[in-house]
């Protein structure tokens, strides 16, 4: 247990120690002046953002435990408490994940501390701690005859020696016949390195001069390089992780978390969890359903703190404890209360999980557990239609569901939503698009629209970087649709098909005019503005296997001389957007007889009719088997994006 979560354990509101107290039945003798003295200083420490030691924990532990043995030899009150949170099954924590809640972030920040477990701070190859100048790759044979005009300083002094250099020299080398002309000893290999003057970047030891970036740029603009020769004892802000780095655990979310007070979100929450709890407790203690109406209060407290957050089984849970009288039960309706409080409490469970596995936060509610094992299964398998249904939207603004009195000014009167499923910009199918949800439907600022969104095509014929965006739209009478949000989602992540609940912030900002990516999918991640909630299937995880090349299917054939130069011909334009579609479609029916001395990979792969699942064993036989000699040849795999 963290610090953090102790403190607000043993420092709760009064209202939370009496009623663990009487819960407890324990006869403390504490005084109601020393108890509320003790929480109005443990609030007041928690407002502060003060995080409670464990030191400070175990003393006032200790001064409880003399106070108690002095007052009649009875345990501290929060200790009492603390055991009875952990016994009471209707008590709903909240977990500290510094982390991040989600698992997207959680993992990232695991698959990092795995690296720099792997690679310790005393790997200087890989924990160098200074910013290499980054590359650019020419032939060697381009920088004979180019000079680069240089001007040096040792150390730290700022008076500056000209020194003339070649692009083909290395950087080793460069610093030898520096050293030569400065009469200084030579050392090993790597113990000296040169630094740009203005900026923070060194030089590659063994790569060659006239390949970094800033020399070229500066050969072209014909200025002189201002170089720094340093020991590499005697460099200054080095970003080398030392060994507090690699101790302290990677938690990235307080990095990313936009700038607003979580701690008081925080204690809110935990002081409406603290409320239902005693709730619960008291109406399954006494029998009598007379604070039913109490209870409900508190559970649309919690879902009001999390944006109006909901699920169809809460909604069933909370119309089963409607039909309870404010009497004292007998012993059906006993039982049949203890059922409907159990599908109450499991239903709230899952809406603190939807919540924080959808938004990033420092907390999260505690995991919900299931006796159903999720089986994977590969995602070929999967022979039924895409679909999934719209389940509400939240936060809807109150100006777009109440009329206003004042002349020409009414409510939208329907919304609509469109969903496109696109491939590389292409649209895969139509538009589906679920219409006339009315605002007559509205409670408070949320919708319950529960649409079904189908598309007439089979999961497993679907490629893998398929986007969804979704489109928000109201209506006003005789105006045409007005766009209010949108936002996209892949179709794929970490190669799971999408599933369970889905939380969407929409984006009110303009569209992006470059094609969907999985990259604009993170600006959805923080609760705010209006909140598209989606309900994928649930069970199996289907998973996305990378198909397996096949050497001894793509036999190559020597081309004639007339299919070879009109290949060359079509492949000097280089640029894919230049070539035209029969273009494309020719260089790729003529893949079995194309190797890097008649065209390019990317060009190849850019006529491609359709990257269905069924052709990405040839495209990968084809990759596989293809020689690449220069990274660049790589790099014009990717697109724009």
């Amino acid at each position: 247990m963290g610090a953090t979560e102790v403190s607000v354990q043993a420092a709760p509101s009064r209202q939370k120690a009496e009623g663990a107290i009487a819960a407890s039945g324990a006869g403390a003798a504490l005084t109601r002046q020393t108890l509320a003295g003790g929480v109005r200083a443990g609030l007041a420490f928690m407002l502060q953002g003060t995080v409670v030691t464990q030191q400070a924990v175990q003393a006032q532990s200790r001064e409880e435990q003399s106070r108690g043995q002095q007052e009649g030899g009875q345990e501290p009150a929060w200790s009492q408490q603390m055991e009875l949170q952990t016994n009471d099954p209707w008590a709903i924590p909240l977990v500290d994940t510094p982390q991040g809640s989600t698992k997207r972030l959680a993992s990232f920040c695991a698959a990092t501390s795995k690296l720099t477990l792997r690679y310790g701070h005393a790997d200087s190859l890989h924990n160098s701690g200074v910013v290499w100048s980054r590359l650019l790759r020419i032939h060697p044979d381009l920088l004979q005859r180019v000079e680069v005009n240089l001007s040096v300083a040792f150390e730290w002094d700022n008076h500056l020696l000209p020194f003339p250099a070649t692009g083909n020299t290395t950087v080793k080398s460069l610093i030898d016949e520096i050293c030569r002309l400065l009469d200084l000893p030579p050392g090993p290999t790597g113990h000296r390195y040169l630094k740009l003057c203005d900026s923070d970047e060194y030089l590659q030891n063994e790569e060659l001069l006239g390949l970094h970036e800033t020399i070229q740029t500066s050969c072209k603009l014909k200025r002189v390089v201002p170089l720094r020769l340093l020991h590499e004892n005697n460099l200054r802000h080095r970003l080398c992780r030392d060994g507090e780095d690699d101790r302290a655990p990677c938690q990235l979310y307080r990095l990313l978390r936009p700038v607003c007070v979580f701690n008081t979100c925080k204690l809110s929450l935990q002081d409406v969890l603290s409320s239902y709890n005693r709730e619960v407790t008291e109406l399954m203690r006494s029998k009598w359903g007379i604070n039913v109406n109490t209870l409900k209060f508190r559970v649309r407290s919690i879902c009001n703190l999390l944006c109006g957050l909901s699920c169809q089984e809460l909604e069933d849970a909370i119309g089963r404890l409607n039909r309870i009288n404010p009497t004292p039960l007998s012993p059906e309706e006993t039982s049949e209360y203890g059922m409907a409080m159990s599908v109450l409490h499991e239903a709230l469970l899952k809406v603190l999980h939807i919540f924080f596995d959808n938004f990033q936060s420092d907390f999260r509610g505690q995991e919900v557990t299931s006796d159903l094992q999720k089986q994977t299964v590969d995602v070929e398998g999967h022979t039924e239609i895409l679909r999934f249904n719209i389940s509400a939207l939240y936060q809807l603004q109150r100006n777009w569901l109440t009329k206003y009195v004042c002349l020409y000014t009414y409510c939208y009167e329907c919304f609509s939503l469109s969903c496109e499923l696109t491939y590389g910009g292409t649209k895969i199918c139509d538009t589906v698009v679920s219409e006339n949800i009315s605002t007559a439907l509205s409670s408070g600022n949320k919708i319950q629209c529960s649409r079904v969104m189908v598309f007439p095509v089979v999961v497993n014929q679907l490629p893998y970087e398929c986007m969804l965006t979704f489109r928000l739209k109201v209506s006003k009478r005789g105006k045409s649709p007005e766009l209010l949000g949108w936002a996209v989602l892949p179709l794929f992540s970490d190669r799971t098909l999408v599933q369970g609940n889905v939380l969407l912030s929409l984006s009110t900002l303009a569209e992006p005019p470059v094609r969907p990516s999985p990259a604009l999918f993170d600006g959805h991640s923080r609760a705010i503005g209006v909140i598209l909630q989606l309900e994928f299937p649930n069970q199996p995880e289907w998973r996305y296997q990378r198909p397996i090349a096949l050497p001894g299917s793509l036999l190559f054939t020597e081309p004639c001389e007339a299919l070879q130069r009109k290949r060359l011909n079509v492949s000097k334009k280089h640029c894919l957007c230049f070539l035209t579609h029969n273009e494309k479609e020719f260089l790729w029916s003529k893949r079995h007889s194309s190797d890097k001395g008649s065209t390019f990979l990317h060009l190849l792969l850019g006529g491609v009719p359709k990257w269905r699942p069924q052709d990405l064993t040839e495209i990968y036989t084809v990759v596989e088997n293809w020689t690449i000699l220069q990274p660049e040849e790589a790099l014009f795999l990717l697109s724009d994006e």
